[in-house]
């Protein structure tokens, strides 16, 4: 009897957290205040990516070619090492609600921090896949997309949940241009002229 309410308490927590785990709550943040919150900001493609386990869970590091950045980068830099939860690791598998996926060949645009208790050197991304821009080409334009999914954004202005959208999309110049000034008011307290 002990048993079998000790199971149905168990069953009802786990019915009713379900509702609050369907992904990672992150702050709702637009271009200007992710280029400001990361120390470093890259533009590049992705070289290849590496799952592992770390500290009893499977993290994935991905090596990211440079081809433009912003932040404390030495001139000779040409890729930065990223880390990103979740992957595959033989027949095991971990999902991180909100973590991107990361392909080689992929070209990303990517608001980076550096975890100052990592033990490594590998940089994290600034709210997972917000933070996370894929660039899509055709013969007619070039666009950035950032997908949302896994993510519920808190609007901390409002004190409650953001409007929900699935993806944030804008013309890839425009990104740049954004981040740019934003980067520019970071280092120096304004825009300039």
């Amino acid at each position: 009897m002990k048993k079998s309410l000790m199971f149905l308490f168990f069953m009802v927590c786990l019915i009713g957290a379900e509702r609050h785990a369907l992904g990672t709550v992150v702050e709702a943040l637009d271009v200007e205040e992710l280029a400001i919150r990361a120390s470093h900001v890259v533009h590049g493609t992705v070289l290849r990516s590496t799952p592992s386990w770390s500290k009893g869970r499977i993290e994935t590091r991905v090596e990211l070619r440079v081809g433009t950045g912003w932040g404390e980068f030495a001139k000779e830099t040409t890729s930065v090492f990223i880390s990103v939860p979740g992957g595959q690791v033989g027949n095991l598998a971990q999902r991180v609600s909100g973590a991107p996926r990361l392909d080689p060949g992929e070209e990303v645009v990517v608001f980076l921090w550096r975890d100052p208790d990592a033990q490594d050197t590998s940089f994290r991304i600034v709210s997972l896949n917000q933070g996370t821009y894929r660039v899509l080409r055709t013969s007619t334009e070039t666009r950035a997309v950032s997908h949302l999914e896994g993510l519920h954004r808190l609007d901390r202005t409002r004190g409650k949940e953001a409007v929900e959208i699935s993806r944030d999309e804008m013309d890839l110049l425009v990104l740049l241009q954004r981040i740019s000034h934003a980067r520019m008011f970071r280092e120096n307290g304004s825009v300039g002229e």
